[in-house]
């Protein structure tokens, strides 16, 4: 491991620490007071970091076992649909544990034997009450499942109108889930409907009179499955091509970005700058890589200290 991937290393598993700890595992730095914290991507994202921390997956999972009632199983089979096989394999080794220590029935790609499991309990959730913990206060009060998660959307982008298709899409349930639900909500009168063209949105109709009810919103929702696809990226470009020579490095960090452009604009990121060489990007891109993944673990990155969700695209910069 060279001393790049080694620090990415290191800030992706201080990112997972704070945000973990502020659910209620048992750590100390809580960089994210003011993030929504969703839980089903930080389990993806913490079993994918696998053996980088082993005290971090344990006590992540003694927090999970711990507060089942509250994750969601469905949303994490829709999640594993949109990840390659190494990540799902590294889900199903998490998630073994948690079937073998509990009556979950996480989803595995097959029966696996028995894995023991001793508890710390040393996490407790905490105190629901925490901006940062809005999911899971909105899924005591509706419900684990795709309600939950609609109503936070719509909270996160107050103004926003928004479809069947845009709520599937951003909370991994189907749309005819979520157009169900839409129409439910209509009914009670939360939400009003918007016909534009043959297309129908949907906008709150009684918000503040819903946040009266539910208690203090964080600053910000980030997207945090996207987030996490992109740190998935830039982690195995650092372990796979952080020892080769830079221009050749530089050529593999490029072609990776190239295929998160979409997942970059989508986040409002700019990406490492055009170069006119392979060595010269690798510098850029390492120097990238190193400012965003800090300054997620800090807290203090852009995608966890804005208020509105990402809206115009940044230009293109991938290209070298």
């Amino acid at each position: 491991m060279t001393g790049f991937s080694r620090q990415i290393s290191e800030n992706l598993q201080a990112l997972a620490w704070s945000l973990w700890t502020e659910l209620g595992v048992r750590g100390v730095v809580q960089n994210h007071k003011d993030c929504a914290i969703d839980p089903e991507p930080l389990i993806l994202f913490t079993a994918w970091l696998k053996g980088a921390d082993p005290r971090l997956r344990d006590e992540s999972i003694d927090w999970c076992l711990g507060n089942l009632r509250l994750i969601s199983v469905a949303r994490l089979k829709n999640l594993l649909k949109a990840v390659d096989q190494d990540s799902c394999d590294d889900f199903f080794e998490y998630a073994s544990i948690v079937n073998s220590n509990s009556p979950a029935r996480w989803p595995l790609a097959k029966s696996s034997p028995p894995k023991k499991f001793r508890r710390s309990k040393k996490s407790a959730l905490a105190d629901l009450g925490r901006p940062a913990l809005i999911h899971l206060r909105l899924r005591s009060l509706f419900g684990v499942g795709a309600r939950a998660e609609i109503i936070a959307a719509l909270l996160a982008r107050p103004g926003l109108d928004m479809s069947s298709s845009d709520l599937a899409r951003l909370n991994k349930y189907t749309k005819r889930n979520v157009a169900d639900i839409m129409e439910s909500l209509k009914t009670a009168g939360l939400v009003k409907a918007i016909r534009t063209g043959n297309q129908v949105r949907y906008r709150f109709d009684r918000r503040q009179e819903l946040i009266d009810l539910i208690g203090s919103l964080p600053s910000v929702f980030p997207s945090w499955t996207s987030i996490f696809q992109l740190l998935y990226t830039i982690r195995r470009v650092s372990l796979e091509f952080g020892g080769k020579k830079h221009e050749v490095a530089g050529v593999e960090a490029h072609q990776a970005l190239n295929e998160m452009v979409p997942l970059i604009e989508q986040l409002d990121l700019a990406a490492p700058p055009q170069q006119s060489d392979a060595t010269l990007y690798w510098k850029a891109f390492v120097t990238w890589a190193l400012q965003l993944t800090g300054s997620l673990a800090s807290g203090k990155s852009q995608l966890c200290s804005r208020r509105s969700p990402p809206g115009r695209n940044r230009r293109r910069q991938s290209k070298k």
